[in-house]
Parts: structure tokens; sequence; C-alpha cells
């Protein structure tokens, strides 16, 4: 269970008609599901909101960075891709390391698949929880809960685009800003042993996680 080793039998396998319908489908209902939490939320705001909903963007995007750095932290230092269950989420992070540009190679479906399907049950939670939180006089809470959500399900894109020169123009522009992570703040990542600046939403917390050695001591209590 070595951090961050290359399992050389990982390789995209082949895909069948089944597995390209149900890449499609598991990100046509996470984008389905994002599209009803922001519509929910939208229906419970008032006016009044728009000060709490500003404030909670950001927090939001904060909360899913540190979400994302641990878990590919995790699925970079503990098991392997024979792991049952967990294997088909590890595997393509370990994958990763030996062929960064891998990922992007997949078409947009089979990219975002594992992602989509992991975000499906906070979606639908944000779905459930967002109007009411919104209505009982907290809009903070339900708008960074739909940000959390929604931020999660497209890390795995964001991601890519960290590791792409010809991004879309406003997506460039949202890496300019600090809002999405860049390829220079990624790169930290993918020098020498890929033990640092594990955030892939906008990488937030990875100076404050990296100076404080937080993941090197987690590594060594395994």
């Amino acid at each position: 269970m070595r951090r961050g080793n290359f399992d050389a039998t990982v390789r995209a396998p082949r895909r069948s008609f089944g597995a390209v319908v149900f890449d499609a489908a598991s990100v046509g209902l996470s984008g389905l599901a994002a599209a009803f939490v922001v519509g929910g939320l939208a229906r419970s705001l008032h006016a009044s909101d728009v000060l709490a909903v500003a404030m909670a963007v950001p927090v939001g995007l904060l909360v899913a960075d540190l979400v994302s750095a641990v878990a590919h932290w995790f699925c970079d230092t503990f098991f392997d891709s024979k792991t049952p269950l967990l294997g088909a989420v590890i595997g393509p992070f370990r994958l990763h390391h030996h062929d960064p540009d891998a990922f992007r190679r997949h078409d947009v479906c089979e990219r975002n698949r594992n992602n989509c399907l992991a975000a499906l049950p906070l979606l639908a939670l944000a779905h459930c929880l967002t109007p009411r939180v919104a209505e009982t006089g907290r809009p903070f809470v339900g708008a960074m809960l739909a940000v959390v959500a929604i931020a999660l399900a497209s890390a795995t894109q964001i991601h890519a685009w960290a590791h792409d020169r010809h991004a879309p123009g406003p997506v460039r522009w949202l890496q300019r800003c600090g809002i999405l992570l860049s390829r220079e703040r990624h790169a930290r990542h993918h020098r020498e042993a890929h033990d640092r600046s594990y955030g892939i939403v906008n990488g937030w917390v990875n100076g404050a996680l990296d100076r404080t050695g937080f993941f090197r001591r987690g590594s060594a209590v395994r």
C-alpha cells in the first residue's frame, strides 16, 4: 500500500455500448440533480438573502476544495486499484500520476462518471435540504450546501481543465482569478512524490495543509 504507486494493470478498458450509455446517464443525472438544486434554492430565496448567498459561495468552494483534497489524498495513499468497490476510483488517480493527461483523452462522460456518481447522494441531499434551510431563515447554509454539492460533482472536470493549455476562455479567466484550480497551482502536486497540493477544486486549502504537514502526518499513521 505504498503511497502514489502506479499499478501497471490500470488501463482504460475497451468500452461497450452499455458502458457508454451508463457514463452518459451518470453525468446526465448529476447535471439534472444540480439543476434541481439551483432551482430549489432560487425559489426559496428572497431579495434580502443576496448578501448571505454571496458570502456562501466562497465558503462553499473552500469546503469543496477541502473535501476534494481529502479524497485525493486518500486515493493516492491507501489501498490499490484491485480493492473491491474503491479500486474503480483509486485506479484512475494512480494512473494519473504515471500519465497526467490520460483522463483528458477520455470523452467528457467517461472522464466525469465516477465523480458524478459519487456526488449524486450529496446532490440529492442538497435538493431535499436546501429549500427548507433557506425558507427557515438560513439562506447562507442552503446556498453553501448547494455550492459544495455542485463543485464536488464538477471536480474532475475542473481538474482536467488544470491540465489543459487550451481550456475554454471563461474557464481560463476563472483560473486566473483563483476561483478554479489553475495549471500553475496544480503543477505543485505533480512534482516529485505527489505528496502535496491535493485540492483540485481551486487549491485554496493547499497552502495551509502543506505548511502544517497535515497529510504527511496522516500518511505516517496508516
